[in-house]
């Protein structure tokens, strides 16, 4: 189970870096209106949809790598969802982080092209 000051402390820092990109670059980055339980719940560090692209990323402490999936969602599978799932000990750079946030909500690119880039990630 996550340690949820850790959690708190992890969102904290990725808001913050998130926050200062968006003013930077002028990309949005608006926190979802998820309440502060439910991403205690799901262990969740950042959500955000935008048309019909879903962006999720939620702590994990059973990995030291970043990880993800993509895949086609909802009832006619209307929603591209890409899904992250980042070490709560992770302590490098959440750049690529957010630029697998830009690239899929903003630049819109393909699941496949998204899937190769989280795979880059993984560095074990």
């Amino acid at each position: 189970m996550i340690d949820m000051d850790a959690l708190h402390k992890k969102r904290k820092e990725l808001m913050s870096y998130f926050v200062e990109q968006s003013i930077k670059t002028g990309r949005p980055a608006i926190l979802s209106t998820i309440s502060e339980s439910d991403y205690a719940l799901y262990g969740r560090l950042f959500e955000y949809k935008f048309d019909n692209r879903w962006f999720i990323l939620d702590a994990t402490d059973d990995r030291d790598y970043i990880t993800g999936f993509t895949k086609k969602a909802g009832l006619n599978f209307e929603i591209d969802l890409l899904n992250l799932f980042c070490p709560i000990s992770y302590d490098s750079s959440f750049e690529p982080i957010w630029g697998l946030y830009v690239d899929w909500i903003h630049n819109k690119i393909d699941p496949e092209v998204a899937q190769r880039k989280v795979d880059d990630l993984q560095v074990k």
